[in-house]
């Protein structure tokens, strides 16, 4: 599935990306076309900085109050992802890197985007790990599907199925200190 994605990125986006631009170049001309793409792309690179210098400031307040900033991340890298296709010419990628550096339109893709993760995640096909940094590894969260029916489950010493996997009970996996 993934190559039919880049078969559409490199090859089919930039053949209409080309057929477009010719038939604007038709119509109004191939000056006010190559203008009309440079004015697009500079317009979108101004506010694709002015709103990565506003998500910034944003996941900085968001550590200094101890707020996992996971919104604000996922922002940062669809703004990224923004200036990046607006540097590419072509109506099409200014158009939808325009769209990136909306806020509602951002937040749309945020909540899709975590359907899908919360879906892959309960029909086990994505697992989740967790390192707390000098916490110590957290380890393995098992499938974290099915941590709503953590208090349904009968009590055991092993977290690990018959062939030794991790099952469908949470692994968590510490490293500690001892402070005086």
């Amino acid at each position: 599935m993934p190559c039919f994605y880049l078969v559409w990125i490199f090859i089919v986006v930039p053949l209409v990306e080309l057929w477009l631009l010719f038939q604007v170049g038709a119509r109004i001309g191939p000056g006010p076309t190559i203008g009309l793409v440079i004015v697009t792309g500079t317009v979108g690179l101004i506010l694709a900085r002015w709103q990565g210098l506003r998500v910034l400031r944003a996941i900085r307040e968001d550590a200094e109050r101890g707020v996992m900033p996971a919104p604000h991340l996922m922002d940062g890298v669809m703004i990224l992802l923004a200036g990046a296709v607006l540097m590419t010419p072509g109506l099409i990628t200014d158009i939808f890197g325009l769209l990136l550096l909306a806020p509602p339109f951002r937040k749309l893709i945020r909540a899709w985007l975590r359907r899908r993760i919360e879906e892959s995640i309960k029909r086990g096909s994505m697992r989740v790990h967790v390192n707390m940094g000098n916490m110590g590894n957290m380890g393995n969260m098992g499938n974290m599907g099915n941590m709503g029916n953590m208090g349904n489950r009968k009590a055991s010493n092993d977290p690990l199925d018959s062939d030794g996997r991790p099952g469908d009970k949470p692994i968590v996996d510490t490293d500690y200190r001892e402070v005086d």
